[in-house]
């Protein structure tokens, strides 16, 4: 019954405009992980939180 109801729920078009959402998401975090990556560059600050967290989202 659970996965009747989990299959109507994903066949939605709500579901595949939400789907949409999440993959265009993706992409604009990596955008914006790009901009904030270029302006890190251009100083002497070390920023080793957003190094670190720049490899979780470039290693899609």
């Amino acid at each position: 019954m659970l996965v009747a109801l989990a299959m109507r729920a994903l066949n939605s078009n709500k579901a595949t405009y939400l789907i949409g959402h999440a993959q265009a998401a993706r992409t604009e975090m990596l955008h914006l992980a790009n901009e904030f990556r270029a302006l890190a560059k251009r100083t002497s600050i070390a920023t080793p939180a957003l190094d670190q967290l720049y490899t979780y989202a470039n290693s899609g």
